[in-house]
């Protein structure tokens, strides 16, 4: 049999399938490990360089251009994803909704990639905008940490403007329930779980205390029942409850995550998911509406309101 017809037999033809499948799927390892090395690379390079700060920048901005007025305007934005579409989109309306910063809510990246990382500190510094970045669970993914640490600064912090204050907390990290449990009773412990640990609760705690408004900002919002697939549990019942202490002093919860829009209010407290600013929405879900959005926050002397702009 000559080579033609060998590659005209069904044999020749699953031959050929099997070898492009081989070669293919060597192509897609060879690929990662390629970014896996250029991202270590380029994070080491990184942290003998000197930080960028772009939170503090950007709160400074923040600080100068409200303290002192009887009213701004906020924007609040999530999961764009290194889409800069809905991005720009929201920016070019800065005239029309008359905001003076933006608020990111988390996953800005994909991946946590240096490259990602580099796109957004880009977008950001030709921003005509203040931008503050919280971090989502897709920015801390690979060496996340490290990149967000060193163009943003620390990880769970808090800015005030007058009686405002803007607190930013992680509950991205994942761990295994503590403790000893007893095997083989306790399999299902193997399971991992995102939130806030003891440490952050206290001192979210003590940092509520010291304004009359609080705004709280994360990206994984608490685990109500019509949150269940996309919430955090770990002591998300002791942050609800704290929030309900504290509600004459909590202004709004803001979350992202959930690539949609959420509103709710649990204990007196305000929350608010916001979510859908990148490329893709979560399937329809009730209490979920599955549309691309951004929302504005209104401050006049104490009062607080907010407004949800759909960009589809």
């Amino acid at each position: 049999m000559d080579v033609i017809a060998i590659l005209n037999s069904k044999a020749g033809y699953a031959g050929i399938l099997f070898a492009l499948s081989v070669l293919s799927l060597l192509g897609y390892e060879l690929w990662q490990d390629l970014r896996e090395y250029l991202d270590d690379y380029w994070v080491d390079k990184l942290r003998r360089s000197s930080p960028k700060h772009l939170n503090t920048e950007a709160i400074k901005k923040i600080q100068k251009s409200v303290n002192g007025r009887e009213h701004f305007r906020f924007a609040v934005i999530g999961d764009t994803q290194k889409s800069f579409v809905s991005l720009n989109k929201i920016i070019n309306r800065i005239h029309e909704d008359n905001f003076d910063f933006i608020i990111h809510l988390g996953d800005f990246t994909s991946s946590g990639r240096y490259t990602q990382y580099t796109k957004m500190v880009h977008f950001i510094e030709h921003s005509n905008v203040p931008i503050v970045l919280g971090v989502g669970n897709h920015d801390i993914s690979n060496r996340g940490r490290e990149c967000f640490s060193h163009f943003c600064g620390p990880l769970n912090f808090y800015f005030d403007t007058g009686p405002y204050r803007f607190i930013f907390v992680n509950n991205n990290e994942k761990e295994f329930v503590p403790g000893l449990v007893e095997l083989p009773v306790s399999t299902h412990h193997y399971k991992l779980f995102r939130g806030l640990y003891d440490e952050q609760i206290n001192y979210l705690e003590l940092s509520i205390q010291g304004k009359e408004h609080n705004f709280v900002f994360m990206h994984i919002p608490p685990d109500f029942d019509q949150l269940k697939h996309h919430s955090f549990t770990r002591n998300s019942d002791r942050f609800i409850k704290m929030m309900g202490k504290y509600s004459a002093r909590i202004a709004r919860v803001l979350c992202g995550h959930i690539h949609g829009y959420v509103e709710l209010i649990s204990e007196g407290v305000p929350y608010i998911i916001t979510g859908g600013a990148g490329e893709r929405l979560h399937s329809r879900r009730d209490g979920i509406t599955n549309r691309f959005n951004y929302v504005l926050v209104d401050v006049t002397k104490g009062e607080i309101t907010h407004t949800v702009r759909f960009i589809d």
